[in-house]
């Protein structure tokens, strides 16, 4: 049990608690820790400046606009904190969202800001490499986790 007074994050808890919504909210699950990293690794070869959008589960918003982890940050079971928010079980990933249309950090509503993203090689990448959950979106396309 965690003690609600100490700073200290509580890595068992927050898995137990990831792993039953996980099993509460989504049918189907498409990912691993394998083949994220896979997913990843490839992504950091062919794009390694890709925006990408990122949903976790429990979230309540509709995602987040960053940048792909390094290969250092790629661990077996999670993304390392030197990551930009901190460690994240692969498994938190519900999924991720590679838009047509980047907008830089602190300009996302400066149209003259945006820039445009190659995203044919990266599905061709990712589907020389794997078999995923891709969708195509109004914003680019979706590679799920869960759904």
């Amino acid at each position: 049990m965690s003690n609600p007074n100490s700073k200290v994050f509580d890595f068992v808890a927050h898995e137990i608690k990831i792993d039953g919504l996980i099993k509460q909210s989504f049918a189907s699950s498409y990912m691993s820790n394998a083949k994220w990293r896979k997913c990843l690794q490839m992504l950091n070869e062919v794009a390694p400046d890709i925006q990408v959008i990122w949903k976790f589960v429990g979230s309540q918003n509709d995602g987040v606009r960053h940048s792909l982890p390094t290969n250092e940050a790629l661990e077996e079971k999670y993304l390392s904190s030197r990551f930009w928010f901190g460690p994240a079980y692969y498994k938190e990933i519900e999924w991720l969202e590679f838009p047509k249309i980047g907008k830089p950090y602190g300009k996302e509503k400066i149209p003259g800001a945006f820039f445009d993203q190659d995203l044919t090689s990266v599905v061709e990448s990712l589907n020389k490499v794997g078999h995923w959950y891709i969708v195509k979106t109004d914003l680019g396309f979706r590679l799920y986790g869960h759904q």
